[in-house]
């Protein structure tokens, strides 16, 4: 089957449509596959998800319809992962934002749209960035720190913390799959983002975080990792979660830190993605002045699949 260029993972780095190819096949081979000779499809449990929700969740991570694919051809192949579902309570379906006939294969068959993900990156190979010389630099008063992980300091942890509750959890920055799920309760929504920095902080979705500091106290922190993944021998690092205490916005901490997080990952990168809810601005023009495009767009539905 003949794949659309879109549909193809880091396509707007310079890769060989080969090597894509290549990189796609091997990224399906982590899940469980299900195909016909027009469409693919691959999905996994989501077990951490699962245990902090309650119930059995899966994702269906990549749904690739050939150049020809009809509606009808990708509608049977969707039937066919709903007998493999059996047993499961919930579906996140992830479908790329080109892919305009499959996101309408879902509507039809009663999935929700939860949100929007966008995804930005940068070309380090072919960017020049300020060589970092320390742990710290300062910046207009403020400090900022660049800690390797996992660490638990037991007082920074537990600034973090605060910062994660009042940056993302209280003040809902921006709707997300979890929230927008109105069978999902609130409560446990919002310490998903809790737990993803706790998860960071003990290394398993980060290598290295970086702290602002003022008068000592942290205002503000980015998690990074330098392989998140890779193409062959290019090596994908990522930017991920980060918080500003709301009173120290405005004031150029968040683009001070992703372009300090840039100087840290050129050392073991060479490729940097982030991502984030279409509708969350403030950070997409941070990353926009840090020198980052945007790369791809991806629709999350939701699909309930019992009365759980």
């Amino acid at each position: 089957m003949e794949i659309p260029e879109v549909l193809l993972p880091y396509r707007l780095y310079g890769f060989e449509r080969n090597v894509l190819m290549e990189k796609l096949f091997s990224d399906l081979s982590k899940y469980t596959v299900v195909k016909t000779d027009k469409v693919m499809a691959a999905w996994k449990p989501l077990s951490w998800d699962s245990k902090h929700f309650g119930c059995k969740m899966l994702e269906l991570k990549l749904f690739v319809p050939a150049v020809d694919a009809s509606f009808q051809d990708r509608s049977l192949l969707m039937k066919r992962l709903f007998d493999d579902w059996k047993g499961f309570d919930q579906v996140t379906a992830r479908i790329n934002a080109f892919d305009t006939l499959s996101a309408q294969v879902c509507e039809s068959m009663d999935f929700s749209l939860m949100d929007t993900n966008v995804r930005y990156g940068i070309d380090l190979r072919r960017t020049s960035v300020q060589k970092l010389d320390g742990p710290s630099i300062l910046v207009d008063g403020l400090s900022y720190e660049v800690m390797p992980l996992p660490f638990n300091t037991g007082k920074l942890s537990s600034e973090l913390n605060d910062l994660v509750k009042v940056s993302w959890s209280k003040s809902r920055m921006a709707p997300d799959r979890f929230h927008s799920d109105s069978r999902l309760p609130v409560k446990l929504a919002d310490s998903v983002y809790t737990e993803w920095l706790e998860n960071s902080l003990t290394g398993e979705l980060a290598d290295t975080i970086i702290v602002a500091k003022f008068h000592g106290e942290a205002i503000g922190f980015l998690a990074l990792k330098v392989r998140a993944d890779n193409i062959g021998n290019i090596i994908i690092g990522s930017i991920g979660l980060g918080a500003v205490d709301p009173s120290m916005r405005r004031k150029n901490v968040y683009i001070n830190m992703v372009s300090l997080g840039l100087r840290v990952l050129k050392k073991g990168a060479d490729i940097v993605e982030t991502g984030t809810q279409l509708t969350n601005y403030a950070p997409q023009r941070a990353w926009t002045l840090a020198g980052l495009k945007q790369v791809s767009a991806t629709y999350t539905f939701h699909r309930w699949l019992n009365s759980h």
